[in-house]
């Protein structure tokens, strides 16, 4: 009864732990209850078909991109850095993945908008 699903929030949870964490550790000055859900978010809707990253480096990127998105200045150089040395993924692989996760976050947008735009016919 459950099973996959039990498994799925499972990885939910520990996945959430990480980013939390990572984000303590890293003592960004945005408050992590806005990133860690906007992280979460990315992860699940548009990494999904992004499939031949490693999981790392989909988690790394989502919480760079969350990072990115709720501070008010934006991440910094600093913040990038810091990162890096937590999750040892590189710099410059984020900045790529980043990249390609904000193309996908617009066409999915733009997808959605179409969808939203054939219904009201």
């Amino acid at each position: 009864v459950g099973g996959a699903s039990t498994v799925a929030v499972a990885v939910d949870s520990k996945v959430e732990g990480v980013l939390v964490n990572w984000c303590r550790r890293m003592e960004v000055a945005v408050d992590e209850r806005r990133v860690v859900p906007t992280a979460m978010e990315l992860l699940g809707g548009c990494f999904d078909r992004m499939t031949n990253l490693p999981f790392r480096i989909s988690v790394t990127a989502s919480l760079w991109m969350a990072l990115r998105l709720c501070s008010s200045g934006g991440a910094t150089g600093q913040d990038l850095r810091k990162l890096e040395q937590i999750s040892g993924v590189p710099a410059k692989l984020l900045l790529a993945t980043e990249s390609r996760l904000a193309r996908a976050v617009k066409r999915r947008r733009s997808r959605d908008n179409r969808e939203e735009g054939l219904a009201e016919c």
